[in-house]
């Protein structure tokens, strides 16, 4: 069989319109509708200059104070929106990187600049590299000279 070349039996199923009946009319509907949420979001977004990384930095502060039970009308929240705003901007660069690079390291990163995260003794000790074995940490620490 040829390739472009469709049986007219085939044809006539592809051609056929979906009955219209009141099921049909709401699925149409509900997905119009959220193709035109979506790309208003979309055009909102772009506007404004916050391209998908920044809604990543929002979204993850928001789901954050969400889980803290901090609500917009307290002070507490209000302090953090204006830093993520701030910081957002200020930072966009290393965002970006980090964005690319390590997904998870930037929702870390981002909820510790914010104090909504506090860093443990061995999430410290992970970032630097040390392992938990005296010699060799004291080694990394020293940069590898001996006294």
């Amino acid at each position: 069989m040829k390739e472009g070349y469709v049986l007219k039996a085939d044809a006539a199923k592809y051609l056929t319109p979906e009955p219209i009946t009141y099921e049909a009319m709401k699925r149409k509907s509900e997905k119009a509708a959220q193709t035109a949420l979506k790309d208003a979001k979309a055009s909102i977004l772009n506007a404004a200059g916050i391209g998908k990384v920044e809604a990543y930095c929002i979204n993850t502060v928001l789901a954050e104070l969400k889980r803290k039970g901090l609500t917009p009308e307290k002070e507490g929240y209000k302090r953090i929106s204006r830093e993520t705003a701030r910081m957002v901007i200020r930072d966009r660069k290393g965002i970006w990187t980090r964005y690319y690079t390590d997904k998870e390291g930037l929702k870390d990163w981002l909820l510790w600049k914010l104090g909504l995260k506090k860093e443990t003794v061995f999430d410290r000790m992970k970032r630097m590299g040390m392992t938990g074995d005296v010699l060799q940490d004291m080694e990394l620490l020293t940069g590898g000279k001996k006294r």
